[in-house]
């Protein structure tokens, strides 16, 4: 098998950003975010690319990529799921800032430093989010997902975050960056919200959720930027909203069990009955009725899951977690890098 890149010689010096890349099954389709980041002009960086996936497509077309560059690495995880991922990632970081895109996304130049510069400008940010945007596409045949930020602000309390219309105050994590400090400080990401998990979105949500209930700000940066290539087939939207949907009623209602009034999950939820209830009056179909269904299942299944207060995490162990348990000796083992 081919092991975990990360071969030439690691880079001593401590990195200034930590960047996060998980990817699954997508082949060597990252190739072209890591080549955007390694390009975006910004030195100072490590780049991990955490790999859940099945076969060893993504690991052979990185490899040469990683045994040139000592700030690449493949971190290769045998277990499911994105905030599983993360917190290995967390682990291993080194830079004080951990910056987080998607496996179909390719940072603009630039991206970088205008989120340290954020964070800089503003010490006591936790977090920043940047504009994604995507390429031109055939709006006929589906959609890609973005999240406009077209002026930059901060927002403190958790009252200001995700504001209608428009959904305003929001971000998402293919192009979000952290404060490492904040994010040890809260434990790093619920293991049970995210793709590949029980609550399957919403990650990014409920990681802002717990940010700004600690005490620290919330930036929106414009001018860090993102373009998004991941297509979806107009089929997909319908089970998209219905994730969502799940994933923000089940981060409500975890965050209403530790004392905490979402208003931003029931401001999201209003405007998308609203829409439901105009498409019904009209006669459009679909109705959009997937994401406030999704959102009550969510809510249910929410308040019937053990909390842990005083973390504002969700309780116990994912299956997926002691299984990496079992394994992550013989997975790090796997990723002894070769001398220069």
């Amino acid at each position: 098998s081919v092991p975990g890149c990360g071969d030439g010689p690691m880079v001593n010096e401590e990195p200034l950003v930590t960047v996060l890349v998980c990817t699954c099954d997508r082949g060597e389709l990252v190739l072209g975010t890591v080549q955007a980041v390694l390009a975006g002009g910004f030195d100072s960086l490590e780049l991990l690319v955490l790999d859940q996936s099945t076969d060893e497509r993504c690991a052979r077309a990185l490899q040469p990529l990683c045994e040139q560059d000592g700030r690449v690495r493949l971190i290769r995880l045998g277990v499911k799921g994105k905030p599983l991922a993360l917190n290995h990632g967390l682990s291993l970081a080194r830079g004080r800032y951990v910056v987080l895109t998607d496996d179909d996304c390719e940072p603009v130049s630039g991206w970088l430093a205008a989120h340290v510069a954020a964070f800089e400008a503003e010490p006591q940010l936790g977090c920043v989010f940047g504009d994604v945007d995507a390429p031109a596409y055939d709006p006929a045949r589906g959609f890609i997902p973005v999240c406009r930020i077209t002026r930059s602000e901060t927002i403190r309390g958790l009252t200001a975050l995700s504001i209608m219309p428009g959904l305003q105050h929001f971000g998402i994590g293919a192009n979000m960056a952290l404060r490492r400090d904040v994010l040890m400080q809260l434990g790093g990401w619920d293991p049970w919200i995210g793709p590949g998990t029980k609550f399957g979105s919403g990650d990014d949500v409920d990681l802002s959720v717990r940010i700004l209930r600690a005490g620290h700000a919330i930036h929106f940066c414009a001018s860090a930027k993102v373009l998004h290539y991941g297509f979806r087939e107009s089929a997909e939207l319908g089970e998209n909203f219905a994730r969502n949907g799940f994933g923000m009623g089940a981060i409500f209602a975890k965050h209403l069990k530790c004392g905490a009034l979402f208003r931003g999950a029931l401001r999201l939820l209003a405007s998308r009955l609203r829409t439901a209830a105009l498409n019904a009056a009209t006669g459009n179909r679909p109705l959009g009725a997937a994401y406030p269904l999704g959102w009550l299942k969510g809510v249910q299944a929410g308040l019937r899951h053990p909390i842990v207060a005083e973390r504002a995490l969700f309780a116990g162990e994912p299956p997926s977690c002691a299984a990496h348990a079992a394994r992550v000796a013989r997975v790090d083992a796997s990723q002894v890098r070769r001398g220069p």
